[in-house]
């Protein structure tokens, strides 16, 4: 099965040079459609006229961010975060309503 996400252009570029082996979204009922092995597109915001192509490697899931981080090797998030405190101390995108409400989903990667 094929899905459509869109990235910031600094997360487009990092997954697009292979430095961001993950993905991080909220586990709600469009996410929940995501299988192993299935390939996602990602296009590069605002436009979207930029695009690369995913297969899912892994699906990870988690209650809280503390939960992600201590998981989640740092390596996977890209040359941005130089350690596990940054990080926790990241913002997410989410508020703690969606996150208790739905969960996390960290979708591992790999280039096709």
């Amino acid at each position: 099965m094929k899905h459509e996400m869109r990235l910031e252009p600094i997360l487009f570029e990092e997954m697009k040079s292979g430095s961001k082996k993950v993905e991080l979204r909220l586990n709600d009922e469009k996410r929940q459609k995501i299988n192993l092995g299935d390939t996602i597109i990602f296009c590069k915001r605002p436009e979207c006229v930029e695009k690369i192509e995913v297969r899912v490697a892994g699906l990870d899931k988690y209650k809280t961010i503390k939960e992600l981080v201590e998981a989640t090797p740092l390596e996977y998030w890209g040359p941005r975060f130089h350690g596990k405190q940054q990080l926790l101390n990241h913002s997410w995108h989410y508020s703690e309503e969606k996150i208790k409400k739905y969960g996390l989903l960290a979708i591992r990667i790999e280039r096709i």
